[in-house]
């Protein structure tokens, strides 16, 4: 997944070229993302335009380069909201999608919201990938780091909350149970060929080296994840995990 960020501090002479709601106050960040893949998760590094709080599901991602029937789901911690794109090229809530078990049975709310390091599913038709590869993310960008945010049981998704690569390893997981799994999606695919599983006897996250033929440690500049790219925590306990990027 390549990602070109193309960073616009507001300013008067930026404000014709970019968007209209621009002040002097804020700068805003216009993401693309590139993929060949059909689905796609995606990270929520930014904030909503004008008052930096969590933005709305509708908002950050473009219509741009997506196609009539494309969607989006998030997962609202019982079943999946989803979006799809309209005859007009703008995303309308939908109660039903084709293939996917779980989906929420009443339309979404229209102000439905994500903050910082949460993620989301983005389907794309092929001819949509045939037509163009990237897509893109608008918001403002917000100030202060991430703290923290809580892992329900069972699977979530998680994104880089930055405007800048991060890496996995200098975050603090809090009540991490032994068997749990970070999985992180290859660029190419949406397999998960990268699988972290948490050992307690080995105090940290682990996964097996074919050449080395060992299990090795997850440390610092062993995975890159890039901006707008997401990755699934699997909690295998009871009770929420924490994770403080």
């Amino acid at each position: 997944m390549n990602v070109k960020n193309l960073l616009f501090a507001a300013s008067a002479a930026l404000a014709v070229s970019l968007q209209a709601e621009v002040t002097a106050n804020n700068t805003l960040c216009r993401i693309e993302v590139e993929s060949v893949a059909k689905s796609v998760i995606v990270a929520v590094p930014l904030a909503q335009v004008g008052d930096g709080k969590d933005i709305k599901v509708t908002d950050y991602i473009l219509t741009t380069n997506l196609k009539k029937g494309d969607s989006i789901l998030k997962w609202n911690g019982t079943s999946w909201d989803g979006w799809t794109i309209d005859d007009k090229s703008a995303w309308e809530a939908m109660t039903s999608v084709s293939g996917i078990g779980n989906v929420s049975e009443t339309a979404p709310a229209a102000d439905s919201a994500l903050a910082r390091g949460a993620a989301v599913w983005l389907n794309r038709s092929q001819a949509t990938i045939d037509a163009s590869k990237s897509f893109f993310l608008y918001g403002q960008v917000a100030d202060g780091e991430v703290t923290s945010m809580a892992v329900a049981k069972q699977w979530t998704l998680l994104g880089n909350p930055k405007t800048t690569a991060f890496d996995p390893a200098g975050a603090t997981f809090g009540g991490v149970n032994d068997g749990d799994k970070i999985h992180f999606v290859r660029s190419a695919g949406g397999a998960f060929p990268d699988t972290y599983v948490y050992k307690t006897a080995q105090n940290g996250w682990v996964t097996y080296d074919d050449d080395k033929d060992a299990l090795v440690k997850l440390e610092s500049g062993k995975v890159s994840v890039p901006v707008g790219q997401g990755f699934w925590y699997e909690n295998k306990g009871e009770k929420e995990v924490t994770v403080k990027w």
